[in-house]
């Protein structure tokens, strides 16, 4: 089934009969069909754009027993033979890496009901383990319960450290994640713990799926982008009005530290109200704040239609990473954030 899916792959999108996943190549077909592409800058010099395709589903595991046998701590998401290739790739020099994944990268795991995912060995294991190294161990860093690379957290450390390697290294400025599946659209962010003497890293990820297809639900992910947050991980409601003042941004009047609305009202009591946390990196993070879940403003889950966009601007050296919701003409743009190369 699987290299007749692959076949089926190379016949839909016209792979070339030369390219090693077609079935042409017979014994000598790639098994997957991960693949890479390096683009040059606008200039013409090389090391621009790199593209890394990854293959999560021909060589992964069963994630619970109800997919076949587990496999326990011997889980792998891509392989043996793709995981030493995305090594070599990363490896590989370029301003901007984009690896695409079907499932998601960044959200940490779904922690209930833990003792289901085949990769789980007990609570002292390599599972919790992986977790905690990432500062994901609490049970209040728990994403989506759908499918993820969270379900296999050694794995996910594991495509992590070599990101975060690359970057150190001098292979990459930054590195993008894409990925779909869900019926949703969001924008992720992730601080990679330093280890020895490699420092910790960012790295972000865009999920853009559904055609056509709604998803109206609260799905939790506290490495979600936010406008600005509280110290209870909540999102701050901007703008929002206090006592008839109109706010956009976090504000001191009448309290002793910067506080916002977490829902937009004009109660201050209650659960409503938070204390922010210091501003992150970004500056310009822009939201519709329409066909979101909650108050999540890059949580799109109501459009008819998303898509994921990333934009290099050579010339200022920066990035911007938006949901795109083409059939809202009031909002076409439904969230964006830009950082610097």
């Amino acid at each position: 089934c699987r290299q007749q899916s692959q076949n089926e792959f190379c016949h839909h999108f016209n792979v070339a009969e030369s390219d090693p996943r077609h079935p042409s190549q017979g014994p000598n077909q790639q098994e997957g069909i991960y693949s890479s592409n390096l683009f040059n800058r606008p200039d013409g010099n090389p090391g621009g754009i790199h593209l890394i395709n990854l293959d999560a589903r021909y060589h992964c595991s069963p994630t619970s027993a109800r997919y076949g046998p587990c496999e326990g701590t011997s889980s792998s998401m891509l392989g043996d033979t793709q995981w030493q290739w995305l090594e070599n790739e990363l490896n590989r020099p370029s301003d901007v890496k984009v690896i695409s994944s079907g499932i998601q990268v960044l959200p940490p795991t779904h922690k209930a009901n833990t003792n289901s995912f085949c990769a789980y060995d007990g609570p002292s294991g390599t599972f919790v383990q992986a977790n905690n190294i990432l500062g994901e161990g609490d049970d209040s860093f728990s994403g989506t319960s759908y499918e993820s690379w969270g379900e296999m957290p050694q794995e996910r450390l594991k495509l992590l450290r070599l990101v975060q390697k690359s970057i150190a290294d001098g292979n990459a400025l930054q590195v993008i994640f894409i990925s779909g599946d869900q019926h949703w659209a969001e924008i992720s962010f992730k601080d990679i713990p330093s280890i020895g003497d490699i420092p910790t890293v960012r790295v972000h990820e865009v999920t853009a799926s559904g055609i056509d297809q709604r998803w109206n639900q609260i799905i939790p992910n506290p490495n979600r982008l936010k406008l600005r947050e509280t110290d209870s991980g909540s999102e701050c409601a901007l703008p929002f009005t206090y006592r008839g003042v109109v706010y956009d941004d976090c504000t001191t009047v009448d309290h002793h530290t910067p506080w916002c609305y977490t829902v937009p009202d004009d109660t201050f009591g209650g659960r409503s109200w938070g204390n922010c946390l210091p501003a992150s990196m970004y500056s310009n993070i822009v939201s519709s704040k329409k066909n979101i879940c909650g108050d999540d403003a890059s949580h799109v889950c109501t459009a008819q239609a998303n898509f994921g966009g990333i934009s290099v601007d050579w010339e200022e050296q920066s990035v911007t990473l938006s949901i795109l919701t083409p059939h809202d003409e009031s909002a076409p743009v439904a969230a964006s954030v830009s950082f610097a190369l």
